[in-house]
């Protein structure tokens, strides 16, 4: 090791009358400033607190893992280490202080990395049993990884699931059954407070599919069965709505577009008779005239149409 640069003050004084002779010796401080910053032993000691600075930060993060809990002796191998980097430094001894607070360090280091891995296995482990449906490997997983790091939004979220498993499939077996006997609406319903236990669920998700695509259909056959109910009654505006309600469920649906080529040919034979009945009645009256407008009026509907033709030319 280095020779000590310590400023070190020797004074000896010798009282004028006494026959003993006396020596005060006076030890200052280390004093690293101004050009002593560049002794060896200043730089030893600069370095060794530079090493016990970094030992800090990673000590404070293995503490962010809950270190204490799942893995105390490791922890503590590094906090002897600390302690022992410390004695030595005490004694001045900056140079192996330095070598020790590095060798905890980098125990830290491999510690961290460890944590990392750990509570990634943890996780991806937990995912795995809840695709399985195995709800209590899959609580006991995330539940380990909670510890290593409390506010992990994964293991969070995995172990509400794992909780609301059990229930989950309950219900689903429910819905199921429900879908079969096709009441859909109530397993809409029983879908929907399931959901809210666990949004995330694969196999309700797909149901949610299934479920959406059974209503859509059965809808659209009820609106397309009622529109050709209120087509045979001539309730053409209710005729109307039904189609365009099934063609916002299937927008290419042939029933419905013929169910709406259907109404168009209704209210246009509706208005020809109505027509046809002014205009007969017109011409009996004798009101030429107007008689005509209205035979115009359905040639204008329907070209070539025989009796509108004739009755034309009577009038003109």
């Amino acid at each position: 090791m280095s020779l000590l640069w310590f400023s070190l003050v020797s004074k000896a004084t010798k009282a004028a009358n006494s026959p003993t002779e006396s020596a005060e010796y006076e030890l200052t401080v280390l004093d690293c400033s101004g050009e002593n910053s560049k002794s060896p032993i200043c730089i030893e000691r600069e370095e060794s607190l530079l090493q016990l600075r970094i030992l800090n930060e990673l000590k404070n993060e293995l503490l962010s893992f809950n270190i204490q809990e799942w893995s105390q002796q490791k922890f503590q191998s590094i906090l002897d280490l600390e302690e022992e980097g410390g004695d030595l430094f005490q004694k001045e001894f900056f140079g192996k202080s330095g070598k020790i607070y590095a060798e905890a360090s980098m125990a830290s280091k491999q510690l961290i990395e460890e944590a990392k891995r750990t509570l990634e296995d943890l996780i991806r482990n937990g995912y795995e049993k809840l695709k399985n449906n195995l709800w209590k490997e899959a609580e006991e997983s995330f539940r380990k990884a909670i510890v290593i790091e409390p506010s992990n939004n994964k293991a969070l979220t995995g172990l509400s699931r794992a909780l609301a498993l059990e229930e989950v499939l309950e219900l689903l077996k429910e819905i199921k059954l429900l879908i079969k006997a096709n009441f859909l609406d109530e397993a809409n319903s029983i879908l929907d407070k399931t959901t809210n236990l666990d949004k995330e669920n694969p196999e309700l998700l797909i149901t949610r599919i299934e479920i959406d695509g059974l209503v859509r259909n059965r809808d659209l056959k009820n609106f397309i069965r009622k529109g050709y109910e209120s087509l045979e009654r001539k309730d053409f505006i209710q005729a109307s709505a039904s189609f365009n309600q099934a063609l916002r469920l299937d927008e290419v649906s042939i029933e419905a577009l013929s169910g709406l080529t259907a109404v168009k040919e209704g209210k246009k034979r509706k208005k020809i008779k109505e027509e046809q009945a002014h205009a007969d009645n017109l011409f009996e009256l004798e009101d030429f005239q107007n008689s005509a407008v209205h035979f115009r009026n359905i040639l204008e509907l329907e070209k070539n149409i025989g009796f509108a033709v004739v009755g034309l030319e009577k009038v003109n």
